[in-house]
C-alpha cells in the first residue's frame, strides 16, 4: 500500500511536465545540442557548471528528433528525482525505523518545490541529488574515526561532482568544511587537504571556464543593474522569510502578499519547530543546514545569489530532521497528517493553477498562429 501511494505521489510531477518550456529551459535544450558549440561558444559566457549540460546532451542524442518535445525532455529531471528519492529512502533506512523512513519518503515526494523543479529542464534537481549525496557521504565521513582511503576518494569525488553541478553548492561545501574543521581538531590538516584536493581537481577540469564565467558575470552585473535583485542579495531580509514559507508551500502565493506570508508563517511553524527538535538528534546536519544559509546570506552582501530556490538541495536535510523531530513528540500520527496534507494541498494548487509557472511559450505561439492578421512578438534584447 505504501509503495502504491509513493508511486501515485511520484506521478503527480508528470502533470507540470506536460506544460510548455519557459525561456531558460529552451536555452538549456538549444545549448545541449552540440558539445562543440557548448564548450567553445556557450559555456564561457554562461553562469553554470557543465554537469547538467552533459547529461542533457547525451539525453537529447538518445532521442529521435520527433521526440525532442517538452514532456519527453523533462523525463530526464523526473528520472533524476526518482534516483534522489530512492537514494534518500534507502539511506534513511540505515538510520531510522522503517515507519519513520516511509514518512520521510512521503514528505519528500510531496515537497512542492521538489515537485516543481523535478519537472523543469534545468540543473536544480540534479543539484539536489548531488547535494544529498554530498551531505550523506559527509555524515559518513565525519562519523568515521579513521576513514579508509576509499572513503576519502569517494568523498573527494562527490565534492568535485558538486562543484561541477551547480555553483550554489559551494555554500554547502564550505559549511561542511568549516564544521569538519571545527569538530575534528586532530585531523584538521587531513580535512584541509581533502577539500583542497577537490578544489584542485575542479580547477583542472573547469577552472578556465569558471574564470571566464566569473568575468562575464561582473560585466552583466554592471550593465544590468536589476540583475542583482533577480539573483537575490543579503540586503533583502525577506529571503529568510521566503525560505521559511517556500520550503513548505513552494512557489504558490496569493495577493495581498502580506496576508499570504502571515498565513504561510503560521502554517509553516510546525515544520520548523520539528526541524529544530530533530536538530537536537543530529546536530552536525542541523548546523550544516543553518551554516549553508548563513554563508549564502553573508555573501549576498558582497555578491548577489541568496535566492530561496537555489537552496532546494537542503530540503532532504529539512525533511530528515523533521522526521527526527516527530520521534520526540506525542500524537505523531496527527502531526504527520497535518504536515503531509499541507504540502499535498500546495502541490494540488500548483498543478491546478498553471499561472504559478513561468512563461507559456507554447500558448503564445499558438495564439500568434491563430491570428489572421500579421503580428509581432517583441522580446527584450536581454532575453535573447
Amino acid at each position: 500500500m505504501w509503495w502504491l501511494t509513493a508511486l501515485f505521489l511520484f506521478g503527480l510531477r508528470l502533470f507540470p511536465a506536460t506544460w510548455s518550456f519557459w525561456l531558460d529551459e529552451a536555452v538549456q535544450w538549444q545549448a545541449s545540442r552540440s558539445l562543440n558549440f557548448y564548450l567553445s561558444s556557450f559555456a564561457p559566457k554562461d553562469f553554470n557548471p557543465p554537469a547538467f549540460y552533459f547529461l542533457t546532451y547525451f539525453w537529447q542524442k538518445l532521442l529521435p528528433n520527433y521526440l525532442e518535445i517538452d514532456f519527453v525532455l523533462r523525463l530526464l529531471p523526473v528520472t533524476i528525482f526518482l534516483i534522489l528519492f530512492l537514494s534518500f529512502y534507502f539511506s534513511l533506512k540505515s538510520k531510522l525505523s522503517l515507519d519513520k523512513t516511509r514518512l520521510a519518503g512521503l514528505l519528500l515526494l510531496t515537497s512542492p518545490l521538489l515537485v516543481y523543479y523535478s519537472a523543469e529542464y534545468r540543473a536544480y534537481i540534479l543539484a539536489t541529488l548531488i547535494g544529498f549525496w554530498l551531505w550523506w557521504s559527509w555524515r559518513w565521513f565525519i562519523y568515521k574515526t579513521k576513514p579508509k582511503k576509499l572513503t576519502k576518494v569517494i568523498f573527494i569525488g562527490t565534492l568535485v561532482l558538486a562543484l561541477l553541478t551547480h555553483y550554489s553548492l559551494i555554500f554547502l561545501i564550505t559549511a561542511a568544511f568549516l564544521i569538519s574543521w571545527l569538530k575534528d581538531k586532530p585531523n584538521r590538516k587531513e580535512t584541509t587537504l581533502i577539500w583542497l584536493a577537490a578544489s584542485i581537481v575542479f580547477g583542472l577540469i573547469w577552472g578556465r571556464y569558471f574564470y571566464s564565467q566569473w568575468q562575464n558575470s561582473q560585466v552583466v552585473l554592471k550593465t544590468l543593474p536589476n540583475w542583482s535583485h533577480i539573483l537575490g542579495s543579503g540586503l533583502e531580509f525577506k529571503q529568510w522569510l521566503f525560505v521559511w514559507v517556500k520550503f513548505v508551500f513552494g512557489r504558490i502565493s496569493f495577493a495581498p502578499k502580506a496576508k499570504f506570508y502571515l498565513f504561510g508563517l503560521f502554517l509553516s511553524l510546525p515544520f520548523w519547530l520539528l526541524f529544530v527538535k530533530g536538530g537536537r538528534r543530529d546536530k552536525p546536519s542541523f548546523y550544516l543546514f543553518l551554516a549553508t544559509l548563513a554563508l549564502a546570506f553573508v555573501s549576498g552582501f558582497f555578491k548577489p545569489g541568496f535566492k530561496f530556490f537555489r537552496f532546494i538541495y537542503l530540503i532532504p536535510i529539512f525533511v530528515y530532521l523533521i522526521v527526527w523531530g516527530l520521534t520526540s513528540i506525542k500524537n505523531q500520527t496527527l502531526v504527520f497528517i497535518y504536515l503531509f496534507l499541507t504540502q499535498l494541498a500546495a502541490v494540488v494548487v500548483l498543478i491546478l493553477m498553471p499561472w504559478f509557472f513561468k512563461e507559456d511559450w507554447r500558448s503564445a505561439v499558438a495564439n500568434l498562429n491563430r491570428n489572421q492578421k500579421p503580428a509581432a512578438l517583441v522580446i527584450p534584447l536581454s532575453a535573447t
